[in-house]
């Protein structure tokens, strides 16, 4: 749901407009909780928080968002979820020590193998080259970002937990909000100072497109479910697994068959059709999931 939605809202408002609105939005809702119910900007490790934050919402979302209206939800989240599984899982082996077994490296792989099988054979979207590659390349460098940012989320959790400290994972995503919403409000001025400067002066709205056509009232809503269904709902959902998870690449392993669920969803939306490997793929991708629950912990 998370990527049919930004799509939407990417292509109904832009980019910059549409991750900084489903942001600002969800780090309203999370600091309500945090601060009433939570520890707020408290816990120990904020600043580790706070930078993945920055990495993985702010840098790998304004990525993101970019890459949605050029190549489809889709073949973004294929990019991106299948690659931060990959990089993810490499950097915490690496960095914090978190092994993987021969038999979760298999799980993980079957898992990811099916999401490539069920979108195959791969449709690309009917843009120019160029687009395509711009696109592809937003991806890659979301993937990497997310792959940095949970690294650093599970190594703060790590800390937490050494030093006898307890953080919940809705208070985790705040205080990794708050890095995102500052990137994001970063990359709006430095791209309305472009903008003004490329108009001779004259100033320049930095949410808009040079063509943007205010959409309908309703297609805020793309935005508002955006913003449930990833920062807070998601991302929340995702750090309680990374906390209790050795090795946060088996839980993107697992959120990388999102791909897979998002296609009946954009099938109307964004013309997708679907082929009998699909569900072949499907199929392989739960088998793959259910071995990385089995063994994974």
């Amino acid at each position: 749901m998370t990527a049919v939605c930004a799509t939407q809202a990417a292509i109904a408002f832009g980019g910059t407009r549409a991750n900084l609105g489903r942001l600002l939005i969800a780090v309203v809702l999370l600091g309500i909780w945090a601060h009433a119910y939570g520890l707020g900007w408290s816990g120990g490790e904020f600043g580790r928080l706070y930078l993945a934050g920055a990495i993985g919402f702010g840098l790998g979302g304004l990525c993101m968002f970019q890459a949605f209206p050029r190549i489809g939800s889709t073949l973004s989240l294929l990019v991106v979820e299948c690659a931060a599984a990959v990089s993810s899982g490499v950097l915490a082996w690496w960095v914090l020590g978190a092994a993987l077994s021969p038999l979760q490296v298999i799980c993980g792989l079957v898992s990811i193998g099916g999401v490539f099988i069920g979108l195959a054979p791969f449709r690309l979207p009917d843009v120019t080259r160029p687009v395509l590659v711009t696109g592809a390349l937003f991806a890659a460098v979301a993937s990497i970002g997310q792959g940095i940012s949970w690294t650093l989320t599970k190594s703060a959790f790590i800390r937490i937990q050494a030093s006898g400290g307890a953080i919940d994972p809705l208070t985790a995503a705040y205080q990794r909000l708050l890095g995102g919403v500052t990137v994001a409000l970063v990359a709006v001025f430095l791209v309305w100072i472009l903008r003004t400067l490329r108009q001779g002066g004259v100033v320049a709205d930095p949410l808009g497109r040079q063509d943007f056509v205010r959409p309908p009232a309703r297609a805020g809503l793309w935005v508002v479910a955006n913003a449930l269904a990833g920062p807070v709902f998601g991302v929340g959902c995702m750090l309680w697994a990374i906390r209790e998870v050795g090795n946060p690449g088996i839980v993107q392993a697992v959120v990388a068959t999102a791909t897979l669920v998002s296609v009946p969803f954009s099938r109307r939306l964004e013309g997708r059709s679907l082929r009998p490997n699909y569900f072949f793929g499907a199929a392989m991708s739960i088998l793959g999931t259910a071995g990385l629950l089995l063994f994974g912990t």
